[in-house]
């Protein structure tokens, strides 16, 4: 049994009291008891006590039981009453049942107390559990209702928030779903205008039309919803009618408002608006916990659009400033661009002034050289002190953007005239060019306050740095022209005293420039040449190699070019270098500049050479052979027995006198080369047993040194046409310096194969190998390597002869080497089938008997004499036995 169960006497008979005490006691009830005498004590204890059962005597001086039992019903309806009385009777009996007592005992049977109250006790008990229960039911029904509201408001709100384009749209819907859901009298929303620091009434519910809108800004800290923004914190109200500050609003006038409840828009601490909602009925905790909910909802969807709206802003102004940014590129005046960077300014910020201040030689003053808003006739006129006193002059001084809120509360600066006339209230200015030396400054004004943001600031200094670029441009352009104009002077001046002959020439070749230095070196008058066609006033020059470098855009150098001019009624042999540069213009050629290098007295010298070392080496052939023959004689004892200290000395004498003898030979076999005098019997050649005999000629060699030979050329191989003595020279030479420069115990490999037309050998040596930069030179004539050098033997004509062989019998030669692996000459030679055409071509151009070298490249029987040709194999105009070589410059 529970021991919160209470029980309330009324008895002013203490030896009853004693008596029913006593039975209850014994019974063994626990309960707590609370005895009275009278109404009022009865009263009091009924709400005091609050008890579960009451025990009433049936006769209490000035208070009957009937009394009491309308007393207990009244102050705690349904409470078990019991009746005790002496005697019983009938009317009583009948009154008791009428009235709803719950029981009555007779005082002489008291042992039947104890389980009338139990019972009532267990009866109070379940009463009790009952009205929890049906409260409980109550609670949850209304609970249920109110959270089906808030559902339906906060999907509405959540409905408003997404569906919205703009704001006050947006808002607007969310305060009529407020009204609607929760029934509430009005509500309205705020936002914060961050740029003057007060609120704006974006939405309201319900609208009145004949409502004076003077409420729709206020600023922070003025009524109710101005301490909500300034204090940054609820205000709950749930009794709106004793709100002076509340009944006081027009929309709730007379509207019978019973709670009021004001919610600060924050979002990370940042105050974006107010929500106000005016209610008939007082706010439960649930509805004051959902209102704030959705005042957070409500919150991010305000910061969402006004991100939107700053990203639409911070766009157009990006868009701005890409269009100046292309009009700057585009404008050559300077002061069009400073027009068109305050009309941007002005109508990108959405400011009432737009200046550019530029500073004045001496840097005392600053002058209003573009503006948008100012009065007639200040541009061009209107001059700023450029000191600290004025915004400009102190923007200049601290060398950052410069802001302002109040012109008229600024402590830093007391503000130009210029401004004050013009009622400026807020601005923003900005250098134009580096601090440590500016253009000027860049101005934003309004005629009432406002805040600049970050992105307003970021958007003037970046027009302003746009001006910059374009002062710096125009400054660029003309210390570049400048620089161009004396670049010129110079370069003409550079071109007339040239000791080159210099050419200018248009795209169809007519004569541009000329210089000094090419007058000379033509013997030609200037007048002669300025505005002519180069070729026709100089016939005989190589067109085709300039018309050639105007199809391919790519240089080309002429070198040892020979033609002849009538010069002072004779006929003048000249010997130029030439070379062909183009002229390129935004990828196209558009003509040509011809560097010309009189060579003539060069080629004198050089074939003066050529014909002393002929004729050096004609002389002392034949004493050379009878040296040798004289010498061979001693050594096979022809004249007497020899000492071995005699033979030996006679042996090296031998020697010397072959290598020299040698040499003569190479350097007459070279000549003729050279001027083409060369007689090649051409023949068809098996190369496997041709090989096969130079590799057999070569073993006495090679076993001296103990260097195997091997030779791999499959039957296969495609015959060549060729001259064997000079083809036999070729491999010989080139076996000879294989094993030369092989290690004991090596081998030499010579190998051949057919590729397409032609046919490969390839002679590979297992020696130190050749470093790159040498094998540039393995052709030059007298040269030789450090290895060449050491060994102390050979003249460095022997790979140059078998470069002009090779030549000579229209193939190529080629060497790859690396210092350690070995060294591998190739030499590709056409194959029989593969000359037929050259035949064919040979027998087209040959004269009477006398067989020419086709572009140098190969003889027939007869005295050969090369033939220079142009780019196309067609004979060269007067062109004779100069060296002529044509080379593509990358």
């Amino acid at each position: 049994m529970s021991s919160c169960n209470r029980l309330l006497i009324l008895e002013d008979d203490q030896a009853d009291l004693e008596l029913m005490e006593r039975e209850l006691s014994n019974f063994g009830l626990n309960f707590e008891s609370r005895v009275v005498s009278s109404k009022r004590e009865f009263s009091t204890a009924l709400v005091d006590f609050k008890p579960d059962v009451v025990i009433a005597d049936c006769h209490v001086p000035g208070f009957d039981w009937l009394e009491a039992l309308e007393t207990a019903e009244r102050l705690s309806s349904g409470m078990p009453f019991i009746l005790l009385s002496g005697v019983v009777g009938e009317g009583v009996a009948v009154e008791a049942v009428k009235s709803r007592v719950t029981d009555y005992v007779l005082k002489d049977r008291l042992a039947r107390l104890p389980y009338v109250v139990q019972r009532a006790f267990n009866e109070s008990s379940e009463r009790r559990q009952l009205a929890v229960a049906e409260q409980a039911v109550a609670q949850g029904e209304q609970e249920i209702r109110e959270r089906s509201r808030l559902s339906a408001l906060s999907g509405a709100v959540g409905v408003s928030l997404n569906g919205a384009y703009e704001l006050s749209s947006m808002l607007q819907g969310c305060a009529d779903a407020v009204v609607e859901q929760l029934e509430a009298a009005a509500t309205r929303i705020w936002t914060v205008d961050s740029r003057q620091d007060v609120l704006v009434c974006q939405a309201i519910t319900p609208a009145k039309n004949h409502v004076d809108y003077t409420y729709l800004r206020t600023s922070f800290g003025e009524g109710i919803v101005g301490r909500i923004a300034a204090e940054r914190k609820a205000h709950i109200i749930n009794e709106a009618e004793a709100a002076e500050q509340v009944t006081q609003c027009e929309l709730v006038q007379g509207g019978g408002i019973a709670a009021f409840a004001g919610f600060p828009l924050m979002v990370d601490d940042c105050l974006v608006g107010v929500m106000e909602v005016f209610c008939r009925k007082a706010l439960t905790d649930t509805t004051v916990q959902a209102l704030t909910s959705l005042g957070a909802y409500i919150a991010l969807g305000i910061r969402r659009k006004n991100t939107e709206q700053e990203l639409l802003e911070r766009s157009k102004q990006q868009e701005a400033l890409a269009e100046f940014g292309r009009r700057v590129l585009a404008a050559s005046c300077l002061s069009a661009v400073m027009d068109e960077a305050v009309l941007i300014l002005a109508r990108v910020l959405g400011v009432d002034y737009a200046k550019v201040l530029q500073l004045e030689p001496g840097g005392k003053t600053l002058l209003l050289v573009a503006g948008v808003g100012w009065m007639e006739g200040l541009v061009g006129k209107a001059r700023v002190n450029s000191k600290r006193e004025s915004q400009a002059g102190y923007t200049l001084a601290c060398s950052h953007p410069v802001v302002v809120e109040d012109l008229s509360a600024e402590k830093r600066f007391n503000g130009p005239k210029l401004l004050h006339d013009h009622g400026i209230v807020s601005g923003v200015s900005v250098i134009i060019g580096e601090a440590g030396s500016p253009f000027g400054v860049l101005g934003a004004h309004t005629g009432h306050r406002r805040h600049f943001s970050h992105d307003d600031v970021y958007f003037v200094q970046s027009l302003a740095n746009i001006l910059a670029a374009a002062v710096e441009r125009q400054q660029a352009d003309d210390i570049m022209r400048r620089a161009v104009e004396a670049e010129q002077r110079i370069t003409r001046q550079m071109v007339e005293h040239a000791p080159v002959g210099i050419v200018r020439l248009s795209a169809d070749l007519n004569v541009i420039e000329v210089n000094e230095a090419f007058c000379q070196c033509a013997q030609m008058d200037r007048e002669l040449l300025d505005g002519k066609q180069f070729f026709t006033a100089l016939p005989g020059l190589p067109e085709q190699e300039a018309r050639d470098v105007l199809t391919t855009g790519q240089a080309r150098r002429v070198s040892g070019y020979s033609f002849c001019r009538d010069v002072l009624q004779s006929r003048r042999q000249s010997y130029w270098d030439i070379t062909f540069w183009p002229i390129k213009e935004n990828g196209d050629i558009g003509g040509l500049v011809v560097q010309v290098l009189d060579i003539s007295e060069k080629v004198k010298l050089t074939q003066q050479r050529e014909l002393f070392v002929q004729t050096m080496s004609h002389d002392l052939k034949a004493p050379l052979f009878g040296a040798d023959r004289a010498l061979e004689a001693l050594l096979e004892g022809k004249l007497g027995a020899l000492s071995s200290e005699q033979a030996e000395l006679l042996a090296a004498m031998k020697n010397s006198n072959q290598n020299a003898l040698r040499m003569v030979k190479n350097l007459l076999e070279i000549s003729r080369y050279r001027e083409g005098s060369q007689v090649l019997v051409l023949s068809p050649i098996l190369l496997p047993a041709f090989i096969s005999d130079c590799a057999r000629q070569m073993d006495m060699l090679a076993r001296g040194r103990g260097v195997m030979v091997n030779v791999d050329v499959p039957p296969d191989v495609a015959p060549v046409l060729a001259d064997p003595i000079a083809l036999q020279h070729l491999f010989m030479n080139l076996l000879e310096n294989a094993v030369k420069f092989s290690t004991p115990g090596s081998s030499v490999d010579i190998l051949a194969s057919n590729t397409g037309s032609s046919v490969k050998v390839s002679v590979r040596d297992s020696g130190p190998g050749i470093p790159a930069a040498d094998q540039e030179k393995l052709f030059t004539r007298f040269w030789q390597g450090d290895l060449g050098k050491s060994a102390r033997s050979g003249s460095g004509l022997g790979l140059y002869l078998c470069h002009r062989i090779v030549l000579a019998h229209g193939g190529k030669i080629e060497c790859r080497s690396s210092p350690g692996q070995g060294t591998i000459f190739e030499v590709t030679l056409s194959s029989l089938k593969g000359v037929e055409k050259v035949f064919s071509e040979l027998s087209e151009t040959c004269l009477g008997t006398t067989g020419e070298r086709l572009s140098g490249s190969m003889s027939v029987t007869g005295s050969a004499k090369p033939r220079q040709t142009d780019s196309k194999g067609e004979p060269a105009s007067k062109s004779s036995d100069a060296g002529l070589e044509t080379t593509w410059l990358n």
